[in-house]
């Protein structure tokens, strides 16, 4: 059993996720956030730009980033009354986050292999390295380990005949 710091637990005594979890989760969905942030910021030439993204190749790095973003949504709904498939998100996040960040080095070697007279950049060399560097850490950690590992329980329903559990009228 490890111990933490009082600051890292939220109100439901779950494990926080550490600044570094937060960073590959965000690393993971790097595709994605990048769509979004075209389509935003320049909404007058939206459509060239979604259309230019999503041709070729960027529509299967922009599918690598869905765990994350499951992985996102089992965040913010982190709480006792969420349902099955929110705990079964959030106890699988850490393979969620493995396998979008694998799905990444994947891609990236095909795409290598496919194409003609391909050579390799100096970011696409970083962001494998990224990619590679995320999965050992996720494995690594005992802190991801317990943070997917905790997870509110389920409070207590109280039913109309009973005002509190164990007190009948």
């Amino acid at each position: 059993m490890n111990f933490y710091d009082f600051n890292d637990y939220d109100r439901h005594n779950s494990l926080k996720m550490s600044p570094a979890l937060w960073f590959w989760v965000i690393f993971s969905m790097r595709h994605v956030l990048l769509l979004l942030g075209l389509s935003v910021t320049s909404l007058s030439h939206s459509t060239d730009l979604m259309n230019e993204f999503t041709s070729e190749t960027h529509w299967a790095y922009f599918l690598c980033g869905i765990p994350g973003v499951l992985l996102l949504i089992a965040t913010n709904n982190r709480l006792p009354k969420a349902g099955k498939v929110m705990r079964w998100i959030w106890h699988s996040g850490r393979n969620l986050l493995a396998s979008s960040l694998a799905l990444h080095m994947i891609v990236s070697l095909i795409l290598a292999v496919m194409k003609p007279n391909w050579q390799l950049s100096l970011p696409q060399a970083i962001l494998f390295l990224f990619d590679a560097i995320g999965f050992v850490y996720l494995y690594r950690s005992q802190r991801v380990h317990d943070v997917f590992a905790d997870f509110p329980p389920v409070e207590p329903v109280l039913n109309s005949k009973n005002s509190a559990p164990g007190i009948k009228r």
